[in-house]
């Protein structure tokens, strides 16, 4: 498999993960917040765009820099947080679903969620930040990004951060496909690639 391929799978896992992050919304609204479709669509969700997130990364990794990198290291580290946090909620929405009623959830659960906001945050942040100052990638997804997080944190309209932070992860996918279309590509042109 070549380069220009690995990307290119990557770029899918990106749109991949989007939609699956942005279906956790109308999932919620319908059918509750910690339902089972709600939460597996955010396990695939945050699986696909954490694997997506190396793509986006690799096809412009000279040009996004210092800034770039911390914003793919959180996001990774993030991800990987995210995914356990959802897929534990998951398991015990299958099988033990008085764990997620009770008032004290139990200690890794305050650990990881302590640490996994900030992380994703800070890399929403970061990578949009990167994509506005190099312009590797478009605006709008780039915006997208920034407003999700502030979105979440808005009572009435919390709900629609997912969607919003999917349909970012659903348009860089999009593009990173499109850039990565002519087959023509090497791995050294792949920085060059105009955005």
């Amino acid at each position: 498999m070549t380069f220009l391929k690995v990307i290119r799978f990557l770029a899918g896992c990106s749109i991949i993960g989007g939609f699956f992050r942005a279906l956790m919304t109308p999932l919620a609204l319908v059918l509750g917040a910690e339902s089972v479709p709600e939460l597996v669509s955010g396990v695939l969700g945050t699986l696909f765009m954490g694997m997506g997130m190396f793509g986006l990364y690799m096809l412009h990794v000279k040009g996004m820099g210092k800034l770039g990198f911390a914003a793919f290291i959180l996001h990774s580290i993030g991800s990987f947080i995210l995914m356990a946090l959802v897929f534990s909620n998951l398991v015990f929405a299958v099988f033990d679903p008085h764990v997620l009623e009770s008032d004290a959830a139990p200690l890794p659960f305050i650990i990881a969620g302590t640490l996994v906001m900030p992380l994703m945050v800070g890399s929403m942040i970061l990578f949009a930040v990167t994509v506005l100052k190099t312009k590797v990638f478009s605006k709008l997804p780039a915006l997208l990004l920034l407003l999700s997080p502030v979105v979440n944190f808005l009572p009435i309209v919390s709900d629609f951060s997912p969607l919003i932070w999917g349909l970012a992860f659903l348009l860089f996918g999009i593009e990173v496909w499109k850039k990565t279309a002519n087959k023509a590509l090497t791995k050294l042109d792949l920085d060059n690639v105009s955005a």
